[in-house]
């Protein structure tokens, strides 16, 4: 089995109450239980600027956020992607 999971919990509203957040809290628990590495994201708590224009999309680098979920994606074994 899979070492390193990244949780991705795509559920647009932040809420802790969510059954998406729950269903993240969960399978953390249960894969560190295990003695897995595990990372998580929080889409709704990702702030970055929308692109603009075609150009910011062509030739703009990846704000920080964007570029520390692009790291924890390539770090992954398995991805685990939450959403309504």
């Amino acid at each position: 089995m899979a070492d390193r999971i990244l949780i991705i919990n795509g559920h647009p509203d932040p809420d802790p109450a969510h059954f998406c957040a729950a269903l993240a809290e969960a399978y953390a628990e249960a894969a560190t239980g295990a003695g897995k590495a595990v990372r998580r994201i929080d889409v709704a708590g990702l702030e970055f600027p929308i692109l603009r224009t075609k150009a910011e999309f062509e030739t703009g680098t990846p704000p920080p956020p964007i570029a520390a979920a692009q790291a924890d994606i390539e770090w992954a074994d398995h991805l685990v992607l939450i959403y309504p």
